[in-house]
């Protein structure tokens, strides 16, 4: 239930939206997919010990810095998506 919920709020927002949102959801990836490969491709060949422990790292930190742009992404759907559920077009704004 609570995906069928989530993906009623998502498609509420539109279709464009969610297919913006899939879009730039594949583009993170893909780049930190090549980030990766041009980071693995520039580091070399080396000793399989070193590899190990040398590739782990280059992981990790290709994780920090896509992990909050992947994050930035989601919160923006989250907050579009429950913002579209919750507007309504003949909604008075009450100023105190």
């Amino acid at each position: 239930m609570p995906a069928f919920n989530a993906l009623r709020h998502v498609l509420r927002a539109g279709a464009g939206f969610l297919g913006a949102f899939v879009v730039g959801f594949g583009l993170l990836e893909l780049a930190e997919k090549w980030a990766g490969y041009w980071l693995h491709a520039f580091v070399g060949e080396i000793d399989l010990p070193v590899q190990f422990f040398a590739f782990d790292l280059l992981e990790f930190w290709l994780g920090v810095v896509f992990m909050p742009l992947r994050l930035c992404l989601l919160a923006a759907a989250f907050g579009l998506g429950f913002g579209a559920a919750q507007a309504t077009p003949d909604a008075e704004e009450v100023t105190p």
